[in-house]
């Protein structure tokens, strides 16, 4: 196989260049990859016609295939990419943006061009595990891809950074005594490399322990108080924020069953009131927030869109407020799309599945942990409570559970993107629940970011009533986080929700 290299990036980087990356990127197909795979091809630089590459007919192909270099970008900011046209394989190195993002255009080449060689007409799938942990046990089918799983390695050749790859052990289901692959210690079928797996292992396990230990609390019957003159009858587990079932919609988005549940644990009660005070509490509070798109997408999927366990202590009695809180916090949606391929490759599929490529937006990786103040005064009288509430959050770049922010990517060209902390660390709630009448709760909630306060401010107003003995309210917002994986993005959103516990 001849796969022919057009170079159209202006004379930014000399054909002589090309050449010598050409020369290391043929060696380690023919030392690295073709012994292990039996695929081989070789990279040949050819001259060009036009200024321009031409997807329809690549009359400067003169082999089996061709992959162009290019300064500029067409595909949402793609590093590279490969696919195939009218039975031609046919692919891109974007060399500009490489170089914006920080990876060497050798790279991505070699990437493109392993590949290619592997995957020639872009129709090859593999069986593998399902790789969403609520999927454990399924066996689905993967693109037979050789560098993605490994997208973030490189190793050299010569001075020349090329590409890491996986090997055809990497495609089978069950792990194979003494597999390997090349360039890596990756011996398992189908997952990642750490680091990005120990990541992916650190935040899914703290998404699974909170949330399956808030199923066992909330389904094993409380423990009896002990009979302590200061708290009696006390339950181990509180509501945090209201737990809610109902219907959202978004003027982005189709509607969707929206759910979340949120409970508090109170930790070691008695050693913190013999040993700190009897105004002191110290919680472990988990909140998860799912939607379920019925009858809008194939096969109503339940996608998670916040996982948001987090460490308490409270202080009551602190005059002027009835208690502030000083918690440690990790907030993400559980999703793990972290890289463009992954996310052209969603689109490709949610088009493909659900005819919108924007569904893929949803499976966006996001996370953050941060530190947060909330502080609680109430004002009550004979028909109704009132109640103030205000939150400060900061932002960590690196944090102890999530490690590095993941927040919104160059590559996700949105002309909307920006930080996190640009719509969101200052809040404030002013509710008021009502003892007669059909209204039994008005609330309105402010929030805007920390970085240029109120250039970026979100504004939702709740109300309140009851249907029989039915908690029903309904809500409206217009600004940003209606959704994490797209929290910089300003949408109006209104639902009707029912509140567990509440009023």
């Amino acid at each position: 196989m001849i796969i022919t290299i057009i170079n159209l990036t202006s004379e930014n980087i000399p054909n002589e260049e090309v050449q010598r990356v050409i020369r290391a990127i043929n060696r380690q197909i023919a030392e690295d990859f073709e012994p292990c795979s039996s695929f081989g091809a070789k990279l040949r630089l050819e001259g060009n016609s036009s200024s321009k590459p031409s997807a329809q007919s690549p009359v400067d192909m003169r082999g089996d295939a061709i992959l162009y270099l290019w300064d500029k970008t067409n595909m949402k900011d793609a590093l590279g990419y490969h696919f195939n046209n009218k039975g031609i394989p046919h692919g891109f190195v974007f060399t500009e943006l490489s170089k914006k993002l920080g990876e060497d255009w050798s790279v991505t080449l070699a990437h493109e061009a392993l590949e290619l060689i592997g995957d020639p007409q872009v129709n090859l799938l593999v069986q593998g595990p399902h790789p969403h942990p609520n999927g454990s046990g399924k066996i689905v089918f993967h693109r037979y891809e050789m560098c993605d799983a490994v997208q973030d390695e490189a190793y050299e050749i010569g001075h020349v950074k090329v590409s890491n790859c996986v090997l055809p052990l990497y495609f089978t289901e069950t792990d194979e005594a003494g597999g390997r692959n090349e360039q890596t210690p990756l011996t398992s079928p189908i997952e990642l490399w750490p680091p990005a797996k120990l990541h992916h292992i650190l935040k899914n396990s703290i998404h699974s322990v909170c949330f399956w230990l808030t199923l066992i609390i909330a389904f094993c019957p409380p423990s009896p108080a002990r009979a302590e003159p200061f708290e009696p009858n006390v339950l181990p587990l509180e509501s945090y924020e209201p737990n809610t079932i109902g219907y959202t919609f978004d003027n982005d988005d189709v509607p969707f069953m929206d759910f979340k549940v949120s409970v508090k644990y109170r930790l070691f009660p008695h050693i913190i009131r013999d040993n700190v005070s009897h105004d002191s509490n110290l919680y472990l509070a988990f909140t998860g927030r799912f939607g379920q798109y019925i009858a809008y997408r194939q096969s109503s999927p339940v996608i998670g869109k916040r996982f948001n366990p987090k460490l308490i202590w409270r202080q009551n009695n602190l005059a002027p407020f009835d208690y502030i809180d000083f918690s440690y916090v990790h907030e993400s949606n559980g999703q793990s799309i972290n890289s463009l391929q992954q996310y052209l490759r969603a689109r490709e599929n949610a088009m493909l599945r659900d005819g919108n490529a924007d569904f893929a937006n949803d499976y966006l990786s996001r996370g953050w942990d941060y530190l947060e103040v909330n502080a609680k005064h109430m004002w009550p009288n004979e028909n109704n409570l009132t109640s103030g509430y205000l939150s400060a959050k900061y932002f960590l770049a690196n944090g102890l559970f999530q490690g590095v922010s993941e927040e919104y990517n160059s590559w996700e060209s949105n002309p909307e993107g920006k930080s996190r902390k640009a719509v969101n660390g200052l809040s404030g709630i002013l509710k008021r629940q009502f003892k007669t009448g059909a209204i039994k709760k008005l609330a309105l909630i402010l929030e805007t970011g920390y970085v240029r306060p109120f250039k970026y401010s979100t504004a939702r107003v709740e109300a309140g009533t009851k249907l029989e003995e039915l908690p029903i309210t309904f809500w409206w917002q217009t600004g940003y986080g209606s959704d994490l994986a797209q929290y910089y993005k300003k949408t109006a959103s209104w639902g009707v929700e029912m509140e567990i516990g509440s009023f």
